[in-house]
């Protein structure tokens, strides 16, 4: 089950940024990092599908807790 909805989740997003001529393989990409899931996943998934990806990460030390990158 848990395999069949990441091939669909991957098969899904390849396919929208097909329809909707989102990025190219030339291009570079640079994800947001926050080091949730979100971030984590995108990141990993354009990487796999062949994309150029960077992460950029900033620490905006919100709430006062301080987190060394």
């Amino acid at each position: 089950m848990e395999k069949k909805f990441l091939s669909e989740f991957e098969a899904k997003v390849k396919q929208t940024i097909k329809k909707y001529k989102l990025l190219d393989k030339k291009d570079k990409i640079i994800v947001a990092a926050s080091g949730g899931k979100d971030s984590t996943t995108i990141l990993h998934l354009l990487k796999k599908l062949g994309y150029k990806t960077e992460a950029l990460y900033i620490n905006l030390q919100l709430g006062g807790i301080v987190r060394d990158a």
